[in-house]
């Protein structure tokens, strides 16, 4: 929670009015890679999912809907945003190896 509140002082000093509705993308979880199961993964990406909707941690998603009965489908409510509800999204992402590998003319 710490992360979200620092992250949401300096949106508010430093961002235009509409950033505030992307607070819980500002920091992605890509937690899966350094852990050393699938158990870890799931518990430490669902307690990332506490205050962040950013992840690439499928396991975190299915700890938190099986164990804390997190939502998983259509939104009941066609009108709203997003028209699927889940635990958490992905974010289109590129690996870094990729990018600083890229030369001047791209």
């Amino acid at each position: 929670r710490e992360q979200k509140k620092v992250i949401q002082a300096y949106l508010e000093k430093t961002a235009d009015d509409g950033a505030m509705a992307g607070l819980g993308f500002k920091l992605h979880d890509f937690g899966f890679r350094g852990v050393s199961s699938v158990e870890t993964a799931g518990i430490n990406g669902a307690g990332h999912l506490v205050n962040f909707l950013g992840t690439d941690t499928v396991a975190a998603m299915n700890v938190a809907i099986e164990y804390y009965g997190a939502p998983c489908g259509p939104n009941p409510t066609p009108d709203q945003f997003p028209p699927f509800l889940c635990p958490g999204y992905s974010i289109p992402a590129s690996e870094h190896s990729t990018i600083t590998s890229w030369t001047k003319a791209g």
